[in-house]
């Protein structure tokens, strides 16, 4: 009895010690494939596999943290951003139109057909940024069993969406879907840039400094040309210009300052800024652009990850701007020109 005892608990002790020894096995999240763990030095298995059979990879999620629920701001309403952005568009174009657009001069021809070809880039590539879909990942999750071998080679499963996600696709918590090629989210348009709009969003921004460093050259000469005038209103605007009497310095800039100054001084400082926050935006753009990189995958770099391989610069151009010459990329296009598939013809 104690003999069968004794071999009984060794037969139960040498389970235990196979089942340790296991080898630990996972299961792929697209077609159900089972797959041996790789394990680190310590022994440990590591969760995290590619499978064989259909590419697609399998990661532990990270835990998400929750976010509070805040009170609801005015500026993350979507069409709030919009009407700002529009505004500000508008009062450039019609003080900078009605005040500094030269009129009385041979040419004036000129300075309007630029001024038209400007706002109308501005506004198309803006518009262009908001209606089209920066990249929306659909949800067509497949049956395990439909699931072919390769068709989702490097696609990783997005929990929060619960949907496979390609490689090139994050997952934005402002807009609570993954997006293809996701750069940013924009506050500007309350909405993402990915690889949809990304061109407009770039062409947008290029010819707004364009359009700003126009604006900023025709303020400053019509400064120049009434440089008699404005010395004289900067005198009393000096003399007035004293702690006890700073009110009147508001006074002074609302009722005795030209009109026209006014406008100018505005058109500058609006220029200025935005000439200065567009350039550092186009050149951080096209820095990412050339480097294949965007600025998602910027921070998980900065954060230990790992990108996939690169194309060449200008590969990585033609994908955003189009197939056609580099001097085109800046023309108004809704869509990203693409040149038709070469067909052999047929003798």
């Amino acid at each position: 009895m104690e003999h069968s005892n004794a071999r009984s608990g060794k037969y139960a002790a040498e389970g235990l010690q196979s089942q340790r020894q296991s080898p630990p096995v996972g299961m792929c999240w697209a077609c159900g494939t089972r797959v041996r763990l790789p394990v680190d030095a310590r022994g440990v298995a590591v969760p995290a596999f590619k499978c064989g059979h259909c590419g697609a990879l399998t990661v532990a999620e990270r835990g998400t943290a929750t976010r509070a629920n805040k009170l609801p701001n005015v500026w993350t309403s979507r069409p709030v951003r919009v009407t700002v952005v529009a505004m500000l568009i508008l009062t450039v174009v019609g003080v900078g139109v009605a005040v500094v657009l030269p009129r009385h001069t041979a040419w004036w021809l000129l300075h309007y057909t630029l001024t038209a070809w400007l706002i109308f880039n501005i506004a198309f590539n803006y518009l262009a940024t908001l209606i089209r879909d920066p990249g929306t990942v659909t949800a067509n999750r497949q049956p395990a069993q439909s699931v072919q071998t390769g068709s989702l080679d490097c696609y990783t499963f997005c929990g929060r969406c619960n949907a496979a996600k390609p490689p090139t696709a994050h997952h934005c918590s402002k807009c609570a879907k993954c997006i293809e090629g996701l750069d940013h989210h924009c506050v500007f348009i309350g909405s993402c840039v990915g690889a949809g709009n990304r061109r407009a969003f770039v062409v947008f921004v290029y010819w707004t400094v364009i359009g700003c460093v126009y604006v900023y050259l025709l303020s400053a000469m019509l400064l120049w040309q009434r440089r008699a005038e404005v010395a004289d209103a900067w005198t009393q605007f000096w003399q007035l210009f004293t702690l006890k009497r700073a009110f009147l310095v508001m006074w002074w800039d609302f009722h005795v300052s030209p009109p026209w100054l006014m406008a100018v001084q505005y058109l500058l400082s609006v220029s200025i800024g935005v000439i200065s926050a567009g350039t550092y935006l186009l050149v951080h753009q096209l820095k990412s652009l050339l480097l294949g990189v965007t600025y998602v995958e910027a921070l998980k770099m900065q954060a230990g990850g790992t990108l996939m391989q690169r194309q060449p610069p200008m590969q990585r151009l033609r994908a955003v701007f189009g197939d056609g010459a580099p001097v085109t990329w800046l023309l108004p296009a809704w869509d990203t020109p693409r040149r038709a598939p070469h067909r052999p013809k047929m003798y």
